[in-house]
């Protein structure tokens, strides 16, 4: 190759993948090298023995899948939140759900639980308290500290927006076969799991809970 009458040095050509979903619009379709490239694939440190490496176009295209399901979720819980009149927020709502299903607890240990700090979850707790949604019953375990319940009227607003949202998912997935209905919970499942236990610490290699240090 020749640049400004000197002949330049032979090079590799650089280890890039291109995703033909990311072609840009082009009148002449040999154009598509100026299509967007993301970082071939490189060995995973944190893959097991024996474990192949996941490609980095796949990795990126679950993190923009992600974030895309991050905001049509929130879309929907807004749009969902907006019709109903019982005044709870949303944030508010993860909480009586969380006493719901899981049964009294400390703020601290709620607040842990939705990976909230202790203030912001006292005062949403609070506000729910007022509605008569959730009670403050004493600590069987100790005398100083106080559990919080969903009232009956709390499992009953729970399970109306419980309703509301099954009924949102069946009717958005109503063309989906069963079997892959159940394939999606499943895998789901499997990921908040590992997602809940996962942690990263800045300029560390990835760490699971209970993995030897």
């Amino acid at each position: 190759m020749t640049v400004a009458g000197r002949t330049a040095p032979p090079s590799s050509p650089p280890a890039t993948r291109t995703l033909a979903r990311d072609l840009e619009p082009s009148a002449d379709p040999a154009e598509a090298a100026a299509a967007r490239v993301v970082p071939a694939a490189e060995p995973d440190p944190a893959a097991a023995p024996g474990q192949a490496a996941v490609p980095a176009e796949v990795a990126d295209e679950l993190g923009c899948q992600l974030s895309r399901l991050m905001r049509l979720v929130g879309r929907a819980a807004a749009q969902l939140a907006a019709r109903r009149t019982d005044g709870i927020e949303r944030a508010a709502h993860v909480l009586l759900a969380h006493l719901v299903r899981e049964g009294p607890q400390r703020t601290t240990d709620l607040a842990e639980a939705v990976h909230s700090d202790p203030s912001t979850v006292s005062r949403q707790v609070g506000a729910l308290v007022q509605q008569g949604l959730v009670e403050r019953r004493p600590d069987p375990k100790d005398g100083r500290a106080c559990l919080l319940a969903a009232t009956a009227e709390g499992q009953k607003v729970f399970d109306e927006h419980r309703g509301t949202w099954n009924a949102y998912l069946l009717r958005l997935l109503a063309t989906w076969p069963p079997g892959e209905i159940r394939r999606l919970a499943s895998l789901l499942d499997r990921f908040n799991s590992d997602f809940e236990k996962f942690r990263m610490p800045l300029g560390d290699e990835p760490v699971r809970e209970g993995d030897s240090q």
